[in-house]
């Protein structure tokens, strides 16, 4: 597991390992320096009544290198365990940004936003948290080595005493290692969960606010906060019971020690800084259970969030065929079909069907007959199975629910391109737009709302049909781009696009009769096939369901 978060960062790892062995050293020789003080300085002066200059000098001398020494290691291993630590959570990070970049339009559709946002931070740091101690853990056998020789240098007797109580602290952390490691998977579970809600909630806020859900969307979130802080509350409870164990055990047994060491003052078999140096020796070798039992704690940490990254990043195969280009196609499916996730049978199949490169085809069809999940599957939004062939320069998709971002208009329709003041000029005005966004007192650099707030619903559909131009696809694929246009200014959007397309294919799903006839073929879609195709004259002679969906049609738009 350390190999797998220090991927990639080993030579920072190891200076930060190394300084903290460095630490390590310095502060079992500082027992040998205290010793020196209290022998050389300290108790002469008590025994004698003075002491030498030289003595004092070299006391001070001792304690000071030691000091200067061991502070270096402090400070290289902090230094580099910190940039080894956030530049792993920078790797898991970027890992999880190309999981994204790398999948299809479809993918993202199926893993909630707030899922995303919590394996990129949440996440990340979680699995890097171990990072932190694991040096200073790290150099605790060189520690616990150094320490325990020179305890038993010192006094086999109390060096026996004090090894006695290692296995006991041992045994205290790995037990609780073990049955905290649940609570805090749990809790990282929980804090995914809190994420994708939170994230779900702002998204819809004027929905839950319409409906007067204030009160109901307040008690979700108070249930998925509250699973989070149970699981949390555990943890906490936990490790106060591990934190009270790994005070209460060394306390109790330096008493103990320093019992028996000034009983054996006393018959002068130690020194009073001999018994000194022991009791610090023994600090020593509980302080970096201390830090190891601090390492284990982040260690369900870490692991929660290594798994739930590697769940995510490794993800699976991916399903679903990737869309051919061609440049002399327009449109081409073969053998192509949808099925839904927990469907036993596709709700869409189409054997066959073919678009000349530059044609125009209206998609009609009564509700649920596919034809957004046509529109969706070809936009890259759906995964199919079969064969797609499209124009070398791809889709350019407009949804009947159009996205804008929170800047100018023209940053909007440019959308990364590269087009000239023309182009766009000229993409607003085959999308019915130009006149609307030169009466904006700033025009094309006019900024718009968070999702176009502040625009009509027909003005951010003209928009985002002009953005689409704008990209270079040659295939445009609408579905019902036009419904919040009245009449007259769809006709005359639908009527632009079939004449300045020049060598674009045009597919666009709509509804109005006037509109169908418009365009020079129709594809007719029922229950998730296509049963007629066709000019619009020719449907309605020869197609009774036809026939009846367009008088459908035609009555919801006056009424009756």
């Amino acid at each position: 597991m350390v190999a797998r978060i220090t991927s990639g960062h080993r030579r920072t790892f190891l200076l930060a390992v190394s300084g903290a062995a460095t630490y390590a050293i310095c502060t079992v020789l500082s027992a040998a320096g205290i010793r020196h003080v209290i022998d050389t300085a300290i108790s002469p002066r008590f025994e004698e009544g003075s002491v030498g200059s030289g003595a004092v000098f070299s006391a001070m001398l001792v304690l000071v290198g030691i000091g200067v020494v061991r502070a270096a290691g402090v400070v290289t291993r902090r230094s580099f365990a910190g940039v080894t630590e956030w530049r792993a959570a920078g790797t898991f990070a970027t890992q999880v940004v190309e999981r994204i970049c790398s999948q299809p339009v479809w993918w993202l559709r199926s893993h909630p936003t707030g899922e995303v946002v919590s394996r990129l931070t949440v996440d990340a740091e979680a699995a890097v948290s171990m990072l932190a101690p694991l040096p200073f853990a790290s150099s605790v056998i060189v520690l616990m080595l150094f320490a325990t020789i020179a305890m038993l240098v010192t006094d086999v007797f109390l060096g026996l005493i004090g090894l006695v109580i290692l296995p006991l602290l041992l045994f205290v952390n790995l037990g609780y290692q073990r049955r905290v490691d649940s609570f805090f998977s749990a809790a990282q579970e929980h804090l995914g969960d809190l994420s994708s809600a939170v994230h779900e909630s702002f998204e819809g806020v004027t929905v839950v606010k319409a409906f007067g859900a204030e009160e109901r969307e307040a008690r979700r979130l108070s249930g998925v906060a509250e699973r989070l802080r149970d699981a949390r509350v555990e943890t906490v409870r936990l490790r106060s019971r591990f934190e009270s164990l790994l005070d209460l055990i060394p306390s109790l047994a330096v008493v103990v020690l320093l019992f028996v060491g000034a009983w054996r003052v006393g018959r002068g078999e130690m020194t009073v800084g001999e018994v000194s140096a022991f009791v610090y020796l023994f600090s020593l070798l509980t302080f970096p259970l201390r830090i190891i039992g601090y390492a284990l704690s982040e260690l369900p940490h870490s692991k929660a969030g290594l798994t739930h990254i590697d769940g995510f990043v490794g993800g699976g195969s991916i399903k679903g065929t990737p869309i051919g280009l061609d440049p002399a196609i327009g449109v081409e499916l073969h053998d192509f079909s949808v099925t839904f996730d927990g469907q036993p049978t596709p709700a869409l199949v189409i054997p066959n069907l073919s678009v000349p490169r530059g044609s125009a085809v209206a998609i009609v069809g009564e509700t649920g007959s596919g034809k957004s999940t046509l529109v969706g599957a070809l936009a890259g939004v759906l995964p199919f199975e079969g064969r797609v062939v499209v124009g070398a320069g791809g889709v350019a998709p407009v949804f009947q629910e159009t996205f804008l971002f929170a800047r100018t208009i023209r940053e909007n329709v440019l959308f990364g391109s590269d087009s000239d003041e023309e182009s766009i000029r000229e993409a607003l005005r085959i999308a019915d737009a130009l006149n609307f966004v030169e009466e904006l007192a700033e025009g094309l650099e006019t900024v718009v709302g968070e999702r176009g707030v502040g625009l009509s619903g027909g003005q951010r559909q003209r928009l985002a049909l002009a953005r689409a131009l704008v990209s270079g696809r040659d295939v445009l694929v609408l579905d019902d781009t036009t419904s919040a246009l009245d009449p007259e200014t769809e006709a005359r959007v639908v009527e632009n696009l079939i004449v300045g397309m020049h060598d674009r294919t045009l597919l666009l799903v709509a509804s109005r009769p006037s509109t169908v006839a418009m365009v020079g073929r129709v594809v007719f879609m029922a229950d998730g096939r296509i049963i007629e195709q066709g000019t619009h004259d020719e449907l309605l002679g020869r197609s009774l369901r036809y026939a009846a969906l367009m008088e459908s049609y035609e009555s919801d738009r006056h009424g009756n």
